[in-house]
């Protein structure tokens, strides 16, 4: 079995490094993918210096945010028309022998 698992990472790594090179093969493309690094990256320096600033406080905002995220997505879930019906998993039936 781990030779299967490992063969489909093989294959989904492939595939993911496919689809960069084929996206970094277009010169716009490489430029869109510069800027959103620089946003990134200055996002995550003035994250840092929060953090560093004040790890309490910034515990707390980041507490505070992810609250109201998991309430908007309870109340997304709760107003959604898709119904999903769960069925009982039963137990393997086992070979003898």
């Amino acid at each position: 079995m781990s030779k299967k698992s490992s063969g489909l990472l093989s294959f989904v790594v492939g595939l993911a490094a496919g689809a960069t090179a084929l996206f970094l093969s277009k010169p716009e493309n490489r430029v869109k993918a510069k800027s959103v690094a620089k946003k990134v990256a200055t996002k995550a320096k003035k994250v840092s210096e929060e953090y560093k600033k004040n790890p309490e406080a910034f515990k707390r905002k980041v507490a505070t945010k992810a609250q109201a995220v998991a309430k908007k997505a309870v109340k997304t879930v709760k107003n959604s028309k898709v119904v999903v019906k769960t069925k009982k998993a039963s137990k393997p039936k086992s070979k003898k022998k």
